[in-house]
């Protein structure tokens, strides 16, 4: 009997290979560890590239397709880093389950990017015509002004902007 891979099972592991690496060259540079990509389980690879293009800019550096193991994989690189896309047919009927909030579960909640200016941001989502459900707000806390959007797939993605989180 085979069972579904679940997507909390999935991005530990993906992290987990990440981080082993990135510690190899320096114990002791540890606290100099920075965020090269993020790797997310997308349902549909196309429209999910077509996405990450218009609403942040990715465009394709490469990708690989192995039917037998029914993988989809493509690397995306923008400006400012690199997003890895995953579409596992094993996956797709686990992830809506993964992404209700009313299922949270332990793993990864979102992916964060931090960005210069989120009204200008906001403009591009806007003038690109992505779907926006959000709306800008600041933390009453640290005052940090921020948005969550989530990708066609539902998967949640947090900008901060960079002025409101060094003040």
């Amino acid at each position: 009997m085979t069972k579904s891979i679940r997507l909390h099972q999935l991005i530990p592991v993906a992290l987990s290979i990440f981080l082993l690496g990135a510690c190899t060259e320096r114990k002791d540079n540890i606290h100099h560890l920075q965020s090269s990509f993020h790797a997310i389980i997308v349902k549909n690879m196309d429209a999910s590239m077509s996405w990450y293009n218009k609403a942040l800019s990715f465009e394709l550096l490469d990708s690989t397709h192995v039917p037998s193991r029914g993988l989809i994989q493509a690397n995306l690189e923008n400006e400012t880093g690199r997003l890895e896309l995953i579409e596992l047919a094993s996956v797709n009927n686990s992830i809506d389950s993964c992404n209700s909030n009313s299922n949270l579960e332990p793993g990864f909640f979102k992916v964060g990017f931090m960005v210069h200016n989120i009204d200008s941001l906001m403009n591009h989502f806007d003038q690109a015509g992505i779907d926006i459900k959000g709306n800008i707000v600041t933390d009453p806390i640290s005052l940090n002004r921020m948005i969550v959007i989530k990708d066609p797939d539902g998967n949640r993605l947090q900008f901060f902007e960079i002025n409101s989180v060094q003040q």
